[in-house]
């Protein structure tokens, strides 16, 4: 079905002076996968790839969230409905635990569930989130306790693109809330070999 490896497409589609670190951060990600069936999947890898991808502006390395104090503020405290979904319940809340990872791991309610999970001090040192081993385990985390192994798994079930992309939206609206990357995610997917 597929005629190449991630391995051999990821570095095509990372910025240039960071293939070596890819290839690596993926060897990460998928250290931490579950064994579980549905996590082990071709579809469910590479578009695990492609959300990595496109929630770090193509360099397949834990970054942080663009934006300053302002910007955090205004969209994660001044924003309500945001703010709740979030699970902030104080203003630093917004600033503290912005998104940073893999994932952009975003808001108090991620940070203290993924701490607890994980077992990681990351309401104390958000800043772990930047670091390769913590942003994995942290990733993967999300990836799968939100039930993304087995939406991705559902997109084998169609051969119709109308239904393949409506799997593929839900992927995104499970990662950022909404569809933002959505046309970007499905041509990582088309290079992916999965669309």
């Amino acid at each position: 079905m597929f005629t190449r490896t991630i391995e051999q497409i990821l570095p095509t589609l990372v910025r240039k002076v960071r293939e070596p670190a890819a290839v690596k951060n993926w060897a990460l990600l998928t250290k931490y996968l579950s064994p579980a069936q549905s996590s082990q999947t071709d579809e469910n890898k590479r578009a695990l790839v492609a959300t990595v991808l496109i929630e770090t502006a193509y360099t397949f390395a834990p970054i942080c969230e663009n934006g300053d104090t302002d910007y955090f503020t205004a969209h994660y405290w001044d924003d309500i409905a945001v703010r709740k979904a979030l699970g902030n319940v104080v203003p630093t809340d917004a600033i503290e635990y912005h998104g940073r990872g893999f994932i952009q791991l975003t808001g108090r309610h991620n940070y203290e569930k993924c701490a607890g999970a994980l077992n990681l001090p990351l309401m104390s040192q958000p800043e772990l989130l930047l670091q390769p081993e913590a942003s994995a385990r942290a990733c993967v985390w999300f990836w799968e306790t939100h039930g993304l192994p087995e939406i991705c798994n559902q997109v084998s079930k169609y051969k119709d693109a109308p239904s393949r992309e409506r799997v593929w939206r839900m992927v995104r609206r499970k990662v950022n809330g909404g569809e933002s990357g959505f046309l970007a995610f499905l041509s990582l997917l088309g290079a992916l070999e999965i669309r």
